[in-house]
């Protein structure tokens, strides 16, 4: 990422998830980066979980799931 690595933050991630970039999150999510904080903010994780209710884009967000870490989540965020 090298450069553009002061732009990776929950707003790309956010803007790629709600547009399908799926060759730019497995590849970030692979390079592990996104900060892991941003797994744990709550405006991330309404956003995932609007996706999974909504049924649209479910296989691109169980795919982005299983890159990401979601062993920062609590109870009490879900």
């Amino acid at each position: 990422m090298g450069y553009y690595s002061h732009d990776i933050d929950k707003t790309l991630f956010l803007f790629a998830l709600e547009h399908d970039n799926s060759l730019f999150m497995k590849e970030s999510l692979l390079m592990g980066a996104f900060d892991h904080k941003i797994f744990n903010d709550d405006e991330v994780i309404t956003k995932l979980l609007i996706f999974l209710e909504d049924g649209n884009k479910t296989n691109y967000i169980l795919n982005v799931l299983l890159l990401s870490d979601v062993t920062l989540w609590k109870n009490d965020k879900i």
